[in-house]
């Protein structure tokens, strides 16, 4: 068996070849990418701008100014959030559609910050009913600071709260637990102002959601929502962006379990071949 394939090496040059040509064309397509959001960054000359909270600010609303997140007038992107992609869409398609709401603003401003430098991760905001109506949005740390940036349709109450606050996940009336101290301690601060209490009053949680459990273990039919209070790094954060770039890395896990299998099954049967010679 063995010196058959070494015999025809060009059978195993065209099966490692159509293994590995969905990740030639995921990596393909997040070139195009990232060539075409280094477009709509200096067209609107957003490289140009000091990392600050007021910079984040004005790129934010470069992004809403962007899309159109009335899904009643979407053309080309599903309405129906239960049949989109299970990575939902690119930012490559979004540049294409100019289609989002708050998922896709997050996951195109999330790329954007990156990209120019700001250490930024996707968070969602989860009311008492954990998800129905809950929001996405950036998370950015500046000089040990977290800041939040509202994405697409966040509401204006949101939106002027971000604004004119340092809002942060200190903010959210929450208890994590802190193995620094061995104890549980309230993670969020008292504040008189009442547009706090009111942000607080409707976000009680948060989730730093680049590492998806909740989705991977409802994939897998386990019916629980968990809460990711660590928060994720750059690297982490801007693959959960990539869709390209996740699919290329699953065909890749895929190609290389396939090629270990391949090469133990060839193993056996050399060991199979060689018993029955002996």
């Amino acid at each position: 068996m063995i010196k058959r394939i070494k015999k025809y090496p060009i059978f195993a040059i065209i099966i490692i070849f159509c293994l590995l040509c969905p990740i030639f064309i995921f990596v393909s397509l997040h070139i195009e990418e990232n060539i075409k959001l280094n477009k709509f960054i200096t067209d609107r000359k957003l490289d140009k701008l000091k990392i600050s909270k007021e910079s984040a600010i004005i790129i934010s609303d470069s992004v809403k100014s962007y899309f159109n997140s009335d899904i009643t007038k979407w053309k080309t992107t599903e309405k129906n959030f239960n049949k989109m992609p299970y990575f939902r869409h690119s930012v490559l398609d979004m540049l294409k559609s100019h289609e989002a709401v708050c998922g896709g603003g997050t996951r195109f401003l999330t790329r954007i910050l990156i990209k120019l430098g700001y250490n930024a991760t996707r968070i969602l905001l989860l009311t008492s009913n954990f998800g129905s109506r809950g929001h996405s949005c950036v998370s950015m740390y500046i000089n040990g600071r977290e800041y939040f940036i509202d994405s697409i349709n966040g509401g204006i109450d949101i939106e002027t709260l971000f604004r004119n606050y340092d809002i942060g996940t200190i903010d959210l009336m929450i208890i994590p637990y802190s193995k620094r101290y061995d104890s549980v301690y309230l993670d969020a601060k008292y504040n008189e102002d009442t547009n706090i209490q009111a942000f607080q009053k409707k976000f009680t949680a948060y989730s730093y959601e680049a590492l998806p459990f909740s989705k991977i273990l409802n994939t897998v039919k386990f019916n629980v929502y968990v809460l990711n209070f660590h928060r994720p790094s750059v690297m982490i954060s801007y693959i959960a962006e990539s869709v390209y770039l996740l699919y290329a890395l699953c065909y890749l896990t895929f190609f290389l379990f396939n090629l270990v299998l391949i090469f133990n099954i060839l193993a056996l049967f050399k060991k199979i071949f060689l018993k029955k010679r002996g």
